[in-house]
């Protein structure tokens, strides 16, 4: 008997009496990080006369919706990430006062620091980004190119850990500073708007969640980027709106994304994502991104990490 055989009668029976069967595919591959079984699988299941559904809303229930005891993690990671944030944005501020040079490396090793003092983990150093590096979602500090933050530079902090056991659920954040006593009116006006295209995120999808209406990935995205569209600059906000977190800084479950991918995954109670716009203006210098937390509750959106930065911190009087 082949073994093409075999695998046909195998599961034939394991699928008798089966009409219709949820599996890790995506209709038109949508949703890449759901989308792992193969084609010739599917089709092979079909062949049975057997429905072939997805399963991407419940692998959000398997895998992405958080226990109690996880979202206390998750909330105490991201006050500890607050806490590190505060410290560097002190560090520099202290040593540029103090006429010593800041680098971003410089600043990285200090931030891993404070990552030991609170007692988290990363699954990767945080971001230190000066003026035209911030302009890179992606970008890492090198220490055979290291950069060093002057007065009148820009700086970015993106930083993300969690409590050191496997359950413990990521905090991620993002904000950005500026070494000088008076912000310039450009990044002054990008900072306003990310800003405003953060809070209509968080405003759209906590007035659909306590009028108990469905909320999808795709149209958070959506109510985000028309805030930067209005203002001429979509091409600048070159990634999705938002990341599922769990376990992993990134998790499986529904993000907020329109551009990358289209997530018509539902936002379920217990489920947990960023909120990250960005604006990037390599020709400019400068970029800004600002990155909060939320959860969903069985009727509201609860913000994680309080405070939401409302004002570009000053590190040099």
């Amino acid at each position: 008997m082949s073994d093409l055989r075999t695998r046909s009668e195998s599961l034939a029976a394991l699928l008798a009496g089966a009409g219709r069967v949820a599996m890790e595919v995506s209709p038109g591959c949508a949703i890449p990080y759901v989308s792992r079984v193969d084609a010739g699988t599917v089709e092979l299941v079909r062949s049975l006369g057997v429905e072939v559904a997805t399963s991407a809303d419940l692998v959000q229930v398997a895998e992405a919706v958080w226990t109690a005891d996880q979202l206390a993690s998750h909330r105490r990671a991201c006050t500890a990430l607050n806490a590190i944030k505060d410290a560097a944005f002190a560090h520099v501020r202290d040593r540029l006062g103090a006429g010593l040079p800041v680098t971003e490396c410089g600043v990285q090793d200090f931030m891993m620091t404070q990552f030991a003092v609170h007692a988290l983990e990363t699954d990767h150093p945080p971001i230190v980004a000066v003026n035209a590096h911030a302009a890179d979602p992606h970008f890492a500090p090198r220490r055979d190119a290291d950069t060093p933050l002057r007065p009148g530079d820009f700086l970015l902090l993106d930083l993300w850990g969690r409590e050191p056991h496997p359950d413990a659920i990521y905090g991620d954040i993002t904000w950005v500073g500026y070494a000088g006593p008076e912000i310039p009116v450009r990044i002054q006006q990008v900072f306003d708007l990310v800003r405003q295209a953060r809070d209509a995120a968080v405003a759209f999808a906590g007035e659909r969640l306590r009028a108990g209406q469905t909320v999808y990935g795709y149209e958070v995205d959506d109510a985000c980027r028309a805030v930067i569209a209005a203002a001429g600059l979509a091409d600048r906000f070159i990634h999705r709106t938002g990341h599922s977190i769990g376990t992993s800084g990134h998790g499986n479950g529904v993000n907020l994304d329109n551009l990358e991918t289209q997530d018509r995954r539902r936002l379920i109670p217990g489920v947990g994502f960023s909120v990250e716009p960005g604006i990037y203006l390599v020709e400019e210098g400068f970029g800004v991104r600002l990155e909060i937390n939320c959860y969903v509750a069985a009727d509201d959106l609860e913000v994680t990490t309080l405070p939401m930065q409302g004002e570009i911190v000053l590190l040099q009087a």
